[in-house]
């Protein structure tokens, strides 16, 4: 039951902030404004942009600890526990670089790139100089949380991190309701809560992992893993550009209300992350864990498992996710004629994201194995198909030639991604695992649709579903049924299931 509660508690802990995250929009709004919030949309685009350099330090330390927990002897613990050490030092370092870098460079921002109307640049400089304490406390936060993820300590991660959201959320809230809607406030508060919430971790992977009784940081110990981090930080920053060049691309080709809408859309579409996340975080260590034991069998055996209940559960849900799409964007926005401007190109992202999540799993292996090269191999391929066909695709055809382009290039990610990994890491299963893995569910999945669609007239018809509720009850009733279309018809899901909840 471990793994069942561990990616249970993982989903939880990745639904709940985006859901918080969502729901706060419209409160922050009301009470700032959209000039202020315009600042704290500047300080989510920031995080996410230095988050991209701690991507090496954080699957260096999820794999090196899932790998103690397996070897088990005292030297190979005390070695990761100096790693980490290490490892603190130097992200430490790193969030020192980036506070300071950031409050020196806050005046200029406000003054040469900000456009503020009704702000003062004193009030701008001072709530950037928040955010770059807030950053710098939040860095470390990764490496500590890495430990728990590799030690399969993931109920304990979750679990803080499901304390620290609510109380950020719940106290910002309250803060620009109640206290003042200065936006200073607002950041001031998440400077606190990031201090807490670092050093909660850092004593949770504390308990995990004890470290050596020396403090002296052992720097000696990076040389066996700089490898691993320097390609994980490449193929992190590969990631990044082609995440995010659509966005860029289309922000200078398109007028700001047309990117507005695909950005809307591109959000929307981004929530299949939210489930697919989760499963990483699981499956990660535990590969790393099975490679390290030698046990190849096993190994196989749950991978492709994992991989099989990963696409019963998420390419029905790309089914609720076009049939409603328009209808939760007309209830959320209450904006009927942007959600018939953003639905197909919502769809179209959607189902890229879909089949982009299926290859976490593929991803989580390559790491896991070492096979870190592979992977920015992998990744690189990916650049290099994505961005001639976005830009041309884009230029051509706005918003909707970007979708279209993402699906693409993300299908032939799946495609030839999928079989240069197991090509290289497991022979053999390059074509099974396309055809009985991932095959099955796909094609119930889009036969239910086809039926839905011929059912309506197909292209002589209308194939909207309404912009309601009506929509949305259709779109959840139909991943329902294919649900349970699957779980009738496929012993292998039934078995698969019940081995995961009782033997993980």
């Amino acid at each position: 039951m471990r793994l069942a509660h561990n990616l249970f508690v993982g989903a939880l802990g990745s639904v709940a902030p985006a859901l918080l995250g969502l729901i706060m929009v419209p409160v922050y709004l009301h009470f700032l404004g959209a000039e202020q919030y315009g600042l704290i949309a500047f300080y989510l685009l920031l995080q996410s942009l230095v988050q991209v350099f701690d991507a090496g330090i954080t699957t260096t330390v999820n794999r090196e600890v899932a790998r103690s927990c397996v070897e088990g002897s005292h030297a190979d613990i005390m070695t990761t526990a100096r790693l980490v050490q290490a490892l603190a030092w130097l992200s430490w370092g790193i969030a020192a670089v980036i506070a300071i870098s950031l409050l020196l460079l806050a005046p200029f921002v406000v003054r040469s790139w900000l456009q503020l109307h009704q702000l003062s640049m004193h009030q701008a400089t001072m709530a950037l100089a928040l955010m770059a304490v807030t950053l710098g406390l939040r860095w470390p936060i990764g490496l500590y949380q890495s430990v728990l993820l590799g030690a399969e300590k993931i109920i304990r991660s979750s679990q803080i991190n499901l304390v620290m959201v609510m109380l950020l959320y719940g106290g910002a809230g309250l803060i620009v309701a109640w206290v003042s809607s200065d936006v200073r406030y607002f950041f001031a508060w998440n400077a606190l809560v990031g201090l807490l919430h670092v050093l909660t971790m850092r004593a949770s992977a504390a308990q995990t992992l004890t470290p050596p009784a020396d403090f002296r940081p052992h720097f000696d110990v990076l040389l066996r893993v700089w490898r691993f981090s320097f390609v994980m930080f490449l193929i992190s920053m590969i990631g990044m550009i082609y995440m995010q060049m659509d966005k860029l691309l289309l922000s200078h080709l398109l007028t700001l209300e047309q990117f507005g809408q695909y950005a809307l859309a591109s959000l929307a579409a981004s929530g299949f992350y939210i489930i697919v996340m989760p499963v990483f975080n699981v499956a990660y260590p535990r590969f790393s864990m099975l490679i390290a034991s030698g046990n190849r069998e096993e190994l196989i055996h749950f991978y492709r498992d994992f991989c099989y209940l990963q696409s019963c559960f998420l390419f029905p849900l790309v089914l609720a996710f076009i049939i409603g799409g328009e209808a939760l964007v007309r209830i959320w926005t209450h904006d009927a004629s942007l959600a018939l401007l953003v639905a197909p190109i919502m769809a179209l992202l959607g189902i890229g994201c879909a089949l982009h999540g299926m290859m976490f799993l593929p991803h989580a292996l390559t790491l896991a194995a070492g096979a870190v090269r592979l992977a920015l191999y992998v990744n690189i391929m990916v650049l290099v198909l994505a961005v001639p066909l976005v830009w041309f695709l884009a230029l051509h055809h706005g918003a909707l030639g970007a979708a279209v382009a993402w699906l693409a290039f993300q299908s032939a990610h799946l495609f030839f991604g999928s079989w240069l990994t197991h090509r290289v890491l497991l022979p053999g299963m390059e074509l099974p695992w396309l055809v009985s893995d991932i095959g099955p569910p796909l094609v119930v999945a889009v036969g239910m649709g086809m039926a839905i669609w011929l059912a309506r007239g197909g292209a002589g018809g209308d194939v909207r579903f309404g912009s309601g509720n009506d929509a949305v009850w259709t779109g959840g009733a139909l991943c329902i049924a294919t649900w349970g279309l699957l779980w009738l018809t496929s012993s292998r899901l039934r078995r698969g299931c019940r081995n995961f909840l009782i033997n993980s």
